[in-house]
């Protein structure tokens, strides 16, 4: 197997697939397992779809650098963190998960890569993040898998999985290769597959089993903090992915890696757990290949990015005319309206916005067009945006009252993220008043250079992410979107910058 020196004194085991000439996919490793656990016929699928697929050891791990002169005891370093003995757990650790980012980044460096898709599962999932943080120049896109923020609110084990994940392993190879079927509490409920799992220990035994990393890699990860802010910041193309069987890493810190990053995609895998179940691999794989792929123009028939960005005080009508708009809708769709809610800037009283009226509604399905297009052209709406890889969206314009209909899925963190934007404006009149500011500035210029509306965004677009990193600063109870039916006329949650896909 090939190694290459990331660092003077690093150096890591991986092996690729496909052709060198393809996209390149950095396929980063969980916690304790070795790159085998990215199955070689995954691999294989992937680099089928024509993408140059990398895997990897991480240091600690397999064939890579061992720091056997850094011992750590793993019940020694979890009192330590329990206890809030910060110092203590940093002087045992000898390296960071941003180490471990550059690990990844060096390799692509070796391999003579400039940027790669990155995708990471588990703890490779926060390697992943990082790597995007860190060094975003290289990062072409991210896709988090079944991992987390680091934000203690969220994405926690249950006490079956914690158990199970820390209680000793044994020292012999018959006995580790039976204990794999621990691994069943957080594995898929549909798809458990018990030989698999045995498979995969038998063969990390044989290849390189070394329990000793694993206690240094659980302090890189559990020091490394929330990635939070940064997140809220980042501007990566990202995919997350999480499956909702898992009990080592619940949903919610998919949910919550979703709504931090600006223009994330989130899929949840019914009938996956913190695992990658054969059965679905194909779901898996379509879902890399389109995320790591060119994308076709959103627009619909032709239509095109409004040049209309003409900006006025707030009116007070805007809510009433929200309401008469939720009203057709609700009576066009009945229940299969599962969430109506007032968007954008007109939603917030008091702030100046081009006289648009934004709405976001969530139907079970946007991909299924049939059951909601057709009765809301009926209402003189058009469709001119069709995006079914970013959580499904679809824009329909509508002219008298001038709106524009963002349909989403139930699982879209957009909705969230929309209702927070709202919620903060409604309640910090500096951030009003600092993003009616700016709006009125970008309004201005895009109008004196005959912008369009997308460009008007962009103009606008770095208030709007430091508006967004605060209003999303702290986890919510909730899951990701509101309650379904709790649509209130004229009360209704709001998105900050829906205007960014107007067309």
């Amino acid at each position: 197997m090939p190694i290459a020196q990331v660092a003077p004194d690093v150096s890591i085991a991986y092996d690729t697939f496909g052709d060198p000439a393809d996209p390149p996919v950095l396929l980063v490793m969980g916690f304790g397992a070795q790159l085998i656990a990215w199955h070689e016929d995954l691999c294989r699928m992937l680099a089928d779809r024509g993408r140059y697929v990398i895997r990897y050891d991480n240091r600690d791990c397999g064939l890579s650098t061992r720091y056997d002169d850094h011992p750590v005891d793993l019940g020694d370093f979890i009192a330590a963190v329990s206890t809030g003995d910060v110092a203590a757990a940093l002087a045992m650790a000898p390296y960071s998960l941003r180490d471990m980012a550059a690990d990844g980044i060096g390799l692509l460096t070796a391999l003579g890569i400039d940027r790669a898709h990155v995708v990471g599962a588990s703890m490779g999932g926060m390697i992943a993040q990082t790597m995007a943080i860190a060094f975003p120049e290289r990062v072409a896109s991210l896709t988090s898998m079944m991992s987390s923020t680091g934000e203690p609110e969220v994405g926690q084990s249950s006490p079956e999985a914690q158990q199970a994940l820390f209680a000793p392993r044994p020292a012999d190879r018959d006995g580790y290769v039976a204990s794999a079927d621990r691994e069943l509490v957080w594995a898929s409920r549909r798809y458990a597959d018990v030989d698999a799992l045995r498979s995969l220990a038998g063969e990390s035994w044989d290849r390189a089993y070394y329990p000793a990393g694993v206690p240094r890699q659980l302090a890189a990860m559990v020091l490394a903090g929330s990635r939070a802010p940064e997140l809220a910041a980042l501007d990566v193309p990202t995919l997350v992915v999480h499956g909702l069987d898992d009990t080592l890493i619940d949903p919610s810190g998919g949910r919550r890696t979703a709504e931090l990053v600006p223009g994330a995609h989130l899929l949840l895998v019914p009938d996956m757990g913190h695992d990658r179940p054969r059965p679905l691999w194909g779901v898996l794989v379509d879902a890399i290949a389109r995320h790591t792929g060119p994308l076709p123009s959103p627009w619909v028939d032709g239509a095109g990015p409004s040049t209309d960005v003409r900006f006025v005080d707030a009116d007070p009508a805007w809510p009433a005319a929200f309401d008469r708009l939720a009203a057709q809708v609700r009576g066009a769709l009945g229940d299969r309206a599962l969430l109506i809610q007032h968007v954008g800037s007109t939603a917030v009283p008091g702030l100046a916005a081009k006289p648009i009226i934004d709405i976001d509604l969530v139907v079970a399905d946007p991909d299924d067009e049939d059951a909601y297009v057709p009765a809301l052209q009926a209402l003189g709406l058009e469709l001119r945006v069709r995006e079914p890889w970013w959580n499904g969206h679809r824009l329909l314009r509508g002219s008298d009252p001038s709106c524009h209909l963002h349909v989403f899925g139930p699982d879209s963190p957009e909705i969230a993220r929309h209702r927070r934007f709202r919620d903060w404006l409604r309640t910090h009149p500096d951030d009003v008043a600092r993003y009616a500011s700016t709006k009125r500035e970008a309004a201005a210029a895009a109008a004196a250079e005959g912008e369009h509306s997308m460009q008007y965004n962009a103009r606008k677009e770095a208030v709007v992410r430091a508006i967004y990193a605060r209003a999303l600063a702290v986890p919510t109870d909730q899951p990701g979107t509101d309650e379904p039916g709790t649509d209130e006329p004229g009360t209704d949650e709001s998105a900050p910058d829906a205007e960014s896909k107007e067309s």
